[in-house]
């Protein structure tokens, strides 16, 4: 019997789904001080149960006097990793000059990840008690990928993307090589505050499993700026973080949201996205 996954030019790159990374970023203002970048080192000692493989982010100045150049590496940050048994990266925390992240490369569910990327992120907040630092701004970002199952030049882009919408180009959809790129953005009401969607779509070529495969990739970030610059005070959301998880609960809606009028009613179905 036919399905309808087996009619379709493109298939989700996990069979059941096709996110490859889920990644949660907290932007601070102003930038951390050096005491701050340092405090925050100690999460590789707070989370070495969970992140075993830890680099240190380091940032190069140059100055540049006459004919003499100096240069001067500095912390910046720490990232800490987990790695699968195939070498790959399962998760990572970063931090930088104003920013805190957390990414998720082997992605199950929603309810099971952020569960967990909560507690990551709560883990870094006692680090930023009694700085000047506060949330100015907090993202959701999704990078999804379809394979295509047929020969590229059979390849129909219109049983992936809804060929009415306006997330995409339309020329892609007449690509005589099937590589294209297309980015776009705008700004949406989120509980009274702007919220920017930064979307970028294209059709590349990958080795998947040794093979050359033409992948289509859809990079969504969702991203809440509160009015001046502390709309979310971390000292607040470090027991319970309801708010901050109210927040990142609607964006995630929102990406969901931007997903249903990018896909097709078939691909919806076959990935089970399913919108409030």
């Amino acid at each position: 019997m036919t399905t309808v996954a087996d009619k379709l030019s493109f298939s989700p790159i996990n069979g059941v789904h096709a996110i490859v990374e889920m990644a949660i970023f907290v932007n601070f203002s102003p930038e951390f001080s050096s005491s701050t970048i340092n405090k925050l080192v100690f999460l590789k000692d707070d989370l070495k149960e969970f992140f075993p493989k830890v680099n240190n982010v380091e940032k190069m100045d140059f100055t540049i006097d006459g004919t003499h150049t100096s240069a001067d590496k500095h912390l910046v940050g720490i990232e800490l990793q987990k790695i699968n048994l195939d070498g790959n990266i399962d998760w990572m925390l970063r931090t930088s000059e104003n920013s805190i992240s957390v990414h998720c490369l082997n992605y199950t569910q929603w309810d099971i990840v952020f569960a967990d990327a909560i507690k990551y992120l709560k883990a870094t907040f006692k680090y930023l008690e009694g700085s000047e630092n506060f949330i100015s701004n907090i993202g959701l970002m999704y990078i999804d990928r379809f394979i295509c199952d047929k020969t590229p030049e059979s390849s129909n882009l219109s049983e992936l993307f809804n060929k009415d919408t306006d997330l995409v180009f339309k020329g892609a959809f007449g690509s005589e090589n099937k590589l294209w790129h297309s980015h776009t953005g705008w700004y949406e009401k989120l509980d009274d505050m702007p919220c920017l969607n930064q979307l970028k779509t294209s059709a590349s070529y990958a080795n998947i499993k040794n093979s050359k495969k033409l992948v289509v990739t859809v990079d969504h970030s969702a991203i809440i700026t509160g009015k001046n610059d502390t709309f979310v005070d971390y000292s607040e959301v470090n027991g319970s973080c309801q708010k901050l998880e109210g927040i990142l609960g609607k964006l995630h809606d929102m990406n969901k949201r931007v997903l249903a009028e990018l896909l097709t009613e078939q691909m919806s179905t076959q990935i089970k996205l399913v919108t409030s």
